[in-house]
């Protein structure tokens, strides 16, 4: 899962374009590396560490998609798998943009005078707070909101 988010991560960064390479060809590029998905750029130093993303908070919330969708009565019932199914497409969706949040965050705020010079102070405070109100309330709030809009609708009481 981890590498199909940095698949589509990565491309998402290469459509924003910001920043680039003085050649501008996109230069970003996604590690997985066991818990950890690294941030890699062309125009980094060689011997400079890389900024990484625990990808703990990706996988706490596709645990707990899976928990509230299998605590139904029938969790293996014919309404309940099409809905998980869609609920977890829409997961991985809010997993690509948490991913592009955290890398622009990493871009505005981590890395000194560059950040400064690239990011003015509103696209810094968006992107920090925003990568701070995923941690805070979205690793969790998104798994809530979809089971929530996407479980099956209990059934009707039978009449008599």
């Amino acid at each position: 899962m981890e590498l199909e988010v940095c698949g589509k991560t990565s491309g998402r960064i290469s459509l924003n374009g910001r920043p680039a390479s003085s050649s501008g060809s996109s230069v970003t590029r996604l590690i997985a590396d066991g818990t950890n998905l690294t941030v890699d750029r062309d125009d980094f130093p060689r011997g400079s560490p890389r900024p990484a993303l625990l990808v703990m908070d990706l996988t706490a919330n596709i645990i707990l998609l899976t928990t509230l969708f299998s605590v139904t009565r029938k969790p293996l019932s014919d309404r309940n798998i099409p809905c998980f199914l869609l609920a977890c497409l829409a997961l991985v969706l809010v997993h690509v943009a948490a991913v592009v949040v955290n890398v622009q965050s990493i871009y505005s705020l981590r890395l000194g005078p560059w950040s400064a010079r690239h990011y003015g102070p509103v696209a810094r405070n968006f992107w920090g707070a925003a990568a701070h109100f995923y941690s805070v309330a979205g690793v969790f709030g998104a798994p809530f909101a979809l089971w929530w809009l996407l479980r099956p609708s209990p059934s009707p009481p039978v009449s008599r």
